[in-house]
């Protein structure tokens, strides 16, 4: 018995084979060279991997780094000796004020509180105006509340600018010093 196609079963063999053509010209054509560039990063990488693992670091790379990091601790240890014992009320402002510039963030300006008494640090409040992006005004607040003897005591936020995407943000800010107890002291 032969059984012949109808037209309708020819056109129908002829669009898949057709489309099964397609496919694998198109796969060749786009995913091909995709899958041979991804195969050959991946060898490039392991290579990479293999090099570093056996040759460690350059030599001089590391003595570089150990330098760098040596001298960043010895400003941040200056730092923190100026920040942590301040001796009148203008140089704690000036260290706030050093603190946020540090950070990235642009100092409007600062005002001592009535009541400010230069001569006893436990009554030593400001008002502060600050400039600058989220991040830097976020480590700079991070920096504030790891000092235990600074409370941030009111803040206020609002948006200074916004230009091409980037937002700046404007913020005042009241700092008080507090008085840490002695140790020893009950």
């Amino acid at each position: 018995m032969t059984s012949s196609l109808s037209a309708a079963g020819r056109r129908l063999l002829a669009a898949i084979a057709l489309s099964a053509a397609l496919a694998v010209v198109g796969w060749h054509a786009v995913l091909g060279p995709r899958a041979v560039r991804v195969s050959e990063k991946r060898e490039a990488l392991s290579a990479l991997e293999a090099r570093v693992r056996v040759d460690g670091p350059a030599p001089g790379r590391a003595a570089t780094l150990s330098d760098t990091l040596r001298v960043r601790q010895r400003r941040l240890a200056r730092a923190r000796a100026r920040w942590e014992s301040p001796s009148t009320v203008t140089a704690w402002l000036e260290a706030v004020a050093g603190l946020a510039r540090t950070h990235g963030l642009q100092l409007h300006g600062f005002k001592p509180m009535p009541g400010t008494d230069d001569t006893n640090p436990a009554s030593w409040q400001a008002t502060f105006d600050l400039e600058g992006a989220y991040q830097p005004l976020r480590r700079f607040l991070g920096a504030l509340e790891e000092d235990a003897s600074v409370d941030v005591m009111e803040l206020t936020l609002s948006v200074a600018a916004r230009a091409s995407g980037h937002t700046r943000l404007r913020a005042s800010c009241v700092l008080a010093r507090v008085r840490l107890p002695e140790r020893g002291a009950s």
